[in-house]
């Protein structure tokens, strides 16, 4: 086990699912917690150490960023779907309430800037999975390093397409003139069966019909529209792809996979 430095940590806010770097951020902190409930019941003693029931989980959380004469990054009361990334290969990801702000100025030194949040219910977020245990997700999901490799279709290359599936400019494309489903797949399984994953593409240029992610045969939700999209779900078994309906016609990119670390 390494140790990590701080330099590649970041803080990126999710708009309409594209995660957007908040600029100039300097550190963010996360804090875990949990209500504890005083059940110490009569006949305890000075001597006895009072008991304690573990109750509601609690997270919160903080980041210090550079203050600019820009528009406010983040709104107070608003809600946000928010990315702490440790480094590109380790992130904390949930929703957040914004409970405050505010700002630093020293005569010697810069102005910063503080925003306060509080995690929330995480149902908001779209999921496909059948969750284990409590059926609920945890406030804060632990991701780790994205598994799909070249999903920004920089090449022709990883990819294994069969029918009308086509690699080009810099995306997945088809054009609907198939008759059945096409999947496009990834070359090498990378998927682990029954683990949890973060999934997020984006889908351009679209005329009509369906597209979704396949995780060994776990779908996602059938996407008809142009969009980024995010979605939580289990791996079935180790394959993954793209998988147009016989009308898709659309461009697909941007595809993110990262097993959830905590489900």
């Amino acid at each position: 086990m390494s140790n990590v430095t701080g330099k590649d940590g970041r803080v990126m806010k999710q708009v309409s699912n594209v995660d957007t770097l908040i600029a100039g951020v300097k550190s963010w902190t996360i804090d875990y917690g949990v209500d504890l409930i005083d059940v110490t019941a009569f006949g305890a003693t000075e001597v006895t150490a009072k008991s304690y029931l573990a109750a509601l989980k609690d997270c919160t959380g903080s980041f210090n960023a550079n203050h600019t004469d820009d528009a406010e990054p983040l709104t107070v009361g608003s809600e946000y779907n928010l990315m702490l990334d440790v480094t590109s290969n380790l992130s904390y990801f949930g929703v957040v309430k914004i409970t405050g702000k505010g700002a630093n100025a020293v005569i010697d030194g810069e102005v910063t800037q503080e925003y306060s949040f509080q995690y929330t219910d995480p149902s908001s977020l779209a999921t496909s999975a059948t969750l284990t245990g409590s059926g609920q997700l945890p406030s804060v999901l632990i991701l780790g390093a994205n598994v799909i490799v070249n999903g920004t279709f920089t090449a022709d290359t990883n990819w294994t397409h069969a029918g009308n599936w086509t690699i080009a400019d810099g995306n997945a494309s088809i054009d609907g003139s198939q008759v059945t489903a096409d999947l496009l797949e990834a070359a090498v399984d990378p998927l682990t069966a029954l683990n949890y994953y973060y999934t997020n593409y984006q889908v351009l240029q679209y005329v009509e019909g369906n597209v979704q992610l396949s995780l060994a045969n776990s779908k996602t939700t059938a996407r008809s529209a142009n969009g980024y999209y995010t979605e939580i779900c289990v791996a079935i078994g180790e394959g993954f792809a793209v998988q147009a309906d016989a009308d898709l016609t659309a461009l697909v990119d941007n595809i993110v996979v990262r097993e959830i670390l905590n489900l």
